[in-house]
């Protein structure tokens, strides 16, 4: 029997409401339970409908009612991933967290590429953890290439991506990877090979468009905008084309043929007002373009009804900022809300004022922005990515640090955090850092010897930094790092002898595989008069990432007389 809507619904309050009659915390279980679960099939629905706005609506109330709701999580994400939001990185994340699975973990990695900056912190740390069990996998050998071109290193990439067609020699993903990396190989046989293979490629069904799309990045670079339009036009004939194509195809053509270039984008400006997703992909386009000034014309020529919404005035703010039309972007935002992005109108009227040199104006905007984000958690986060944008580095680091200390399922960010200051190579920082830290994980034992190496480092509260080396060594004498840091406390107090016997208790090899380790055993060889190999302990420690106060540490021993 076909039950309408109506019937469902009264259906599943009637169950809400016996479920209440059980009473006690099983009562209140089950209906948060039922809840969640009438929320998230809305929601799919919506989603399936394209309705997007109303499917954040009630996947947003499924994660009120269980933050680590698996399903939500991945749904939220995926429609940050469609509306372009750097919110989907926070989700991913959490999502990460909740259910560790390998294709959490991939999905978190290609995100992370996708929003984060140089140095990539959380693709970079997920990459590390995963390459402990995730190398035979191809997905983790594609990311870890994308990470290694990303980062300029050719050699790592292709080195991972040749291992990926080993795991599978005939996956066209990877061969279309391969092969486009090489295709810009200083080797021209090998680069034109590589070409070769790409074209074969380009009429796979499967694979073709990613093909496509490729060698007209490829040719497009190279100022080839013959061919670079001659594939863009068969990308954009692809039934699987999408609108991104579209633009893709454009700025090639813009190179070829100027008045063709500009006819195309009149096309593109047209079909794009039938959508508000291909609104916003054309005006950020048009913004890193360099035609903000375009895009602030185009999207004010809109109908009313399309000026009120939401994407589109989020669009024309970026465009007015791209623009630097600070005067503009105030006048638009003042009397405007953005429901439930009301602090991304915030925070974007207060780098208005702050450009105008309103500073009296613009801080308690701003603090009005961190409050309305602060009704979620993930908003505050999108706030810290807005203003490291932007390059307000305090103000980024202080919402960071404010997230992980409040709240539980971020405390990710701390890593985050530490990555960050460690690649500044900002000492200062991360003491501060694992002060707070400690006090929201008092019991962790890496929070502690972190926080102890740091304090030796800076010769700050030493009394308290050997205690806590000495602590955390007592717990994990096999852990290398921990018995480092006790023994560099042993050797700030001039007791070199026990530092020396503590760090011969592991071998050489086990010494090497961290710089700061390598260091700090140079340190206690060179205090025990082995000079020789102190000094090549220490060229180990400063070929890799250490910070400079170690640097400055271990490369007195290089530069010191026998």
């Amino acid at each position: 029997m076909q039950l309408s809507r109506k019937t469902r619904i009264l259906i599943f309050v009637l169950v809400s409401l016996l479920v209440l009659f059980v009473g006690g915390r099983y009562g209140l279980k089950a209906f948060r339970y039922f809840q969640s679960r009438y929320f998230l099939r809305l929601a799919e629905e919506s989603f399936i409908k394209e309705d997007y706005e109303r499917a954040v609506r009630y996947v947003r109330r499924v994660l009120v009612l269980n933050p680590k709701h698996t399903r939500g999580l991945w749904l939220m994400a995926e429609l940050a991933r469609i509306g372009g939001s750097p919110l989907e990185l926070d989700f991913r994340q959490r999502l990460a967290e909740v259910t560790p699975a390998l294709t959490n973990q991939l999905a978190l990695v290609e995100c992370a590429l996708r929003l984060e900056k140089p140095p990539y912190p959380i693709a970079t740390t997920t990459l590390d953890w995963l390459s402990r069990i995730a190398t035979n996998d191809i997905g983790y050998h594609l990311l870890s290439a994308q990470l290694a071109l990303k980062m300029g290193d050719r050699e790592r990439a292709e080195r991972h991506l040749a291992e990926a067609l080993t795991l599978e020699p005939t996956n066209k993903l990877v061969s279309l990877n391969l092969f486009t990396l090489r295709a810009t190989h200083t080797d021209p046989q090998v680069a034109s090979d590589a070409r070769t293979h790409l074209i074969s490629l380009s009429a796979d069904p499967e694979f073709g468009i990613y093909a496509l799309r490729a060698l007209i990045t490829l040719y497009t670079v190279e100022g080839d905008y013959t061919k670079a339009t001659l594939y863009g036009k068969m990308l954009v004939t692809n039934p699987a084309a999408e609108f991104a194509d579209h633009l893709l195809y454009l700025s090639a053509l813009l190179k070829a043929d100027r008045e063709t270039g500009e006819a195309y984008l009149t096309t593109l400006k047209k079909a794009a007002q039938t959508n508000l997703l291909t609104i916003v992909q054309l005006a950020g386009w048009l913004n890193s373009n360099e035609r903000a000034h375009e895009a602030i014309d185009w999207l004010g020529s809109f109908p009313w009804y399309l000026r009120e919404t939401i994407p589109v005035q989020m669009a024309f703010a970026n465009a007015c900022m791209r623009a630097g039309e600070w005067a503009l972007l105030q006048s638009k935002l003042e009397p405007q809300q953005w429901a439930e992005n009301e602090y991304l109108r915030l925070a974007f009227l207060a780098r208005a004022l702050r450009e105008m040199r309103r500073m009296e104006l613009s801080t308690p905007v701003w603090q009005r922005a961190i409050s309305e984000a602060a009704r979620q958690p993930e908003n505050l986060f999108g706030l810290a990515q807005l203003a490291a944008g932007w390059g307000w580095k305090s103000e980024s680091e202080s919402l960071l640090l404010r997230i992980a200390r409040n709240y539980g399922n971020y405390r990710w960010v701390f890593n985050v955090l530490q990555q960050m200051y460690m690649d500044q190579g900002d000492t200062v920082s991360l003491l501060k850092l694992f002060q707070v830290w400690l006090e929201t994980m008092p019991g962790s034992l890496v929070v502690k010897n972190n926080l102890a190496a740091v304090l030796l480092l800076l010769g700050r509260d030493v009394g308290r930094a050997a205690s806590l080396a000495a602590e955390v060594y007592r717990a994990q004498p096999t852990n290398v790092v921990f018995a480092s840091t006790y023994a560099f406390a042993l050797f700030k107090r001039g007791d070199f002898q026990s530092a020396l016997q503590i760090m011969n208790r592991f071998s050489e090899e086990s010494l090497e595989k961290d710089p700061s380790v390598a260091g700090y055993y140079a340190l206690i060889l060179y205090a025990n008069g082995l000079v020789e190999k102190a000094r090549r302990f220490a060229a180990v420690a400063l070929d890799g990432k250490i910070l400079p106060e170690e640097r400055t540490l271990f490369e007195s021993i290089l530069r010191s007389s026998d």
